[in-house]
């Protein structure tokens, strides 16, 4: 299996401690190195790739992509071109699985302010959604860490939120099949009929088909741009 966007790898580790043959990537080289450390002689390889342009890296029957990593694309092209370079690296009959952050999600959590405790820092969220939040938009959070000691670091986190027919129709054009859209609750627990509404995160699996379908392409060998509002 490959891990898409590993960050430091640990959504791929319980994959590589139940036995699977895990490989590793994340755009990040600095996230790369912690995955490589936390992954350790269990991982295949772990390296640093872009999600829109993977590398020849073999043929895998399992792609994930979790954490929203796919929100964070915020053009149609942008998320198209990663679904169709994950396609390609998937055997015939493997499949993608991968989270993308809800609607609810960006109404009330991108819209909220708070901090949190850890062991020896605190965390702080302040989510820059204001007003009704629309199928299709962007949204803004930034997220400061203060360490007990030393200096501040804040990140801005920019996301789109892809709604659920924008994503089918997404897969089906990058030549994947939409088998099954799951609700993710709080705490990861997966397994409930999908509601925007509802749950925090929703989870898609799609299959590369058996069959060498080519729906990349139009019937003159052109790519067919995504049919998906900006």
């Amino acid at each position: 299996m490959l891990d898409v966007a590993c960050g430091t790898g640990k959504s791929a580790l319980p994959l590589a401690t139940r036995g699977y043959e895990v490989s590793a990537c994340d755009i990040s080289p600095a996230m790369v190195q912690q995955a490589r450390r936390r992954l350790g002689g269990r991982a295949r390889r772990v390296f640093a790739a872009d999600m829109r342009r993977l590398p020849a890296c073999g043929r895998f029957d399992l792609i994930t992509c979790l954490d929203d990593a796919l929100n964070y694309l915020l053009e149609p092209a942008d998320l198209h071109a990663a679904l169709a370079s994950m396609r390609r690296a998937l055997r015939p009959g493997g499949l993608l699985v991968f989270d993308v952050n809800s609607l609810s999600t960006y109404r009330a959590t991108f819209a909220m302010r708070f901090e949190r405790e850890g062991r020896g820092r605190s965390y702080r969220w302040r989510g820059e959604q204001s007003g009704a939040a629309r199928p299709g938009a962007l949204y803004e959070a930034v997220i400061e860490v203060l360490p007990d000691a030393g200096t501040a670091v804040s990140s801005r986190h920019r996301q789109r939120h892809w709604p659920r027919d924008w994503l089918a129709a997404a897969l089906g054009r990058a030549g994947l099949e939409c088998v099954a859209v799951l609700g993710q609750r709080t705490g990861g627990h997966v397994g409930f009929e999908a509601d925007e509404e509802l749950h925090p995160k929703l989870v898609f699996l799609a299959r590369n088909p058996r069959t060498n379908r080519r729906r990349e392409e139009g019937p003159h060998g052109r790519r067919e741009p995504v049919a998906i509002a900006a």
